[in-house]
């Protein structure tokens, strides 16, 4: 079986490398009788680095330790998974059998996975910023010293 192929190319050598891999698998697998399936699009900027670090040292450090539900204190991933469910949701994948697995029902499957702040682009991790700091203030008391990640950032990573 010959693997996916999931690259990003940001040179036309670049590109040209990768469609000519391409062009050898989908000729293998055309041989072998199996359709094929081409896919091109334009990359996107997953989350930075720097969204994250903001994320984790200052809006779930400033939830767990401010935030109080029921007379209690949650850590920060107690906070991250309930985000996660209340503003990103869920996604659907498809669960195909692998050979030799030992499984009772040789269909495909569709699995629900919840979504992660990994699989966010920029723009999509900005909107969650917002939404968590947001709930935060209006849900919790939460009081921020900063709600602007580049101001934490150019302050060491503190307001």
């Amino acid at each position: 079986m010959i693997e996916a192929i999931d690259t990003i190319c940001s040179t036309r050598e670049g590109v040209r490398n990768a469609m000519k891999l391409g062009y050898e698998n989908a000729q293998a697998i055309v041989a072998d009788g199996k359709r094929v399936r081409i896919r091109i699009e334009q990359s996107r900027d997953v989350r930075s680095l720097r969204q994250n670090a903001f994320l984790w040292g200052h809006v779930y450090a400033e939830i767990s330790l401010q935030g109080v539900v029921c007379g209690q204190r949650w850590i920060d991933l107690a906070w991250h998974e309930y985000f996660k469910r209340l503003f990103l949701g869920w996604r659907f994948e498809e669960v195909v059998p692998v050979p030799g697995q030992v499984i009772t029902d040789k269909r495909a499957r569709v699995r629900r996975v919840l979504r992660s702040t990994t699989e966010l682009s920029v723009k999509e991790m900005s909107e969650y910023l917002e939404k968590v700091l947001a709930w935060g203030v209006t849900e919790l008391g939460v009081t921020f010293e900063t709600m602007d990640w580049s101001a934490w950032e150019q302050h060491g990573g503190r307001a």
